[in-house]
């Protein structure tokens, strides 16, 4: 079974199973049960020990996205956040690819399970980072059009206001991606990754510098369009968690959605520093566009304590509604986390 896995289990996750056969019967059935294995059919210990062993490596953490969710033989933040809470992963993500190849990545899930792993957690969450290359791959004209929307309409909060084509392409495309990993795969936990687009990141500042100019003023006005577009993404990636409980909530369903706002987080890894030649700079960027080993480490560190309470309270909540099976799931499920203040 491990061996079918991605990669091998975590410490804790190899830990639990060196302890199956130190767990009494009644502990063997309460950890499947929390797990969301039946195993009433079992009367044997090595039956229980065997499902315990299954439960053990079901992938709790799906990653799917681009260079930041994946690039080997670099872990990536998503993966060093589920090795933080001993959850055992798999990692779907393509370097170098955009939101319309979320679709392939979603059947290489069903082409994974099918050949190994019988289904994923029953608690499991999906981590969604996309949008980066949809972005770098837009054409000039939008940009400057975007630029020009921004400039005109610079105190109106809406997405409206300021279209951009490939945006809207991608909120389609995880809308299309969180359907499917529900309604085949049981997948009820969700974590959408804002656009990373801070200032501090070395080739969006020698882009900005390009098409606006140098200069301080000119470099404000450069962050200014970076945080608007940031906080277009995120608004975007909001209402499409909104849309998709409303949908599944009118079927009985109950998903959970959390926002992650990686720009803020970038800024405040660096500490609000961070600029090109700066050797904090020089340390969290590998290549100008994707942080490095240290660059990751520093963003799972700020990340953990913040995902950690919205986790584990859907862990707990989890096991509650096995229990009691609920009929209504509160609108507070859809949350945002890591706002421009980093703030749950």
């Amino acid at each position: 079974l491990v061996r079918r896995c991605s990669s091998s289990p975590p410490p804790r996750a190899a830990a639990s199973l060196g302890m199956a056969t130190r767990l009494s019967i009644r502990e063997l059935r309460a950890a499947l049960d929390a797990a969301g294995i039946d195993s009433t059919g079992c009367t044997e210990r090595r039956e229980l020990e065997h499902l315990h062993k299954i439960a053990a490596t079901l992938p709790r953490l799906l990653i799917f996205g681009d260079s930041w969710a994946r690039a080997d033989p670099i872990p990536t933040w998503p993966t060093l956040v589920a090795a933080e809470l001993g959850w055992s992963t798999l990692n779907l993500a393509m370097p170098g690819s955009g939101s319309r190849d979320l679709r392939q990545q979603a059947e290489s899930l069903a082409a994974r399970l099918q050949r190994g792993t019988p289904r994923v957690h029953e608690d499991a969450w999906a981590i969604v980072h996309t949008g980066g290359n949809d972005i770098l791959r837009s054409s000039g004209r939008e940009l400057i059009g975007f630029v020009a929307s921004v400039a005109a309409r610079a105190l109106c909060p809406c997405a409206c206001c300021c279209p951009l084509a490939p945006l809207e392409l991608v909120a389609a495309n995880v809308a299309d991606l969180l359907a499917t990993l529900h309604d085949r795969h049981g997948v009820k936990n969700f974590v959408l990754v804002g656009l990373p687009l801070a200032p501090q990141m070395p080739l969006l500042a020698r882009m900005t510098e390009q098409l606006l100019g140098e200069g301080a003023c000119v470099q404000r006005v450069g962050g200014f369009v970076l945080w608007r577009l940031a906080a277009i993404s995120h608004g975007s990636l909001r209402s499409v968690l909104r849309a998709f409980e409303r949908e599944r909530r009118a079927d009985g369903a109950a998903p959970t959605g959390i926002v992650v706002d990686e720009r803020s987080a970038i800024v405040e890894a660096l500490g609000g520093e961070g600029r090109e030649g700066s050797s904090s700079a020089d340390r969290f960027w590998f290549d100008g566009l994707h942080p490095s080993p240290e660059g990751h480490r520093a963003l799972a560190a700020h990340l953990v304590p913040l995902l950690r309470p919205s986790l584990e309270r859907r862990e707990k909540e989890g096991g509650r509604e096995r229990a009691e099976t609920p009929t209504r799931q509160s609108r507070d499920d859809v949350q945002p986390l890591c706002s421009n203040s980093a703030r749950v």
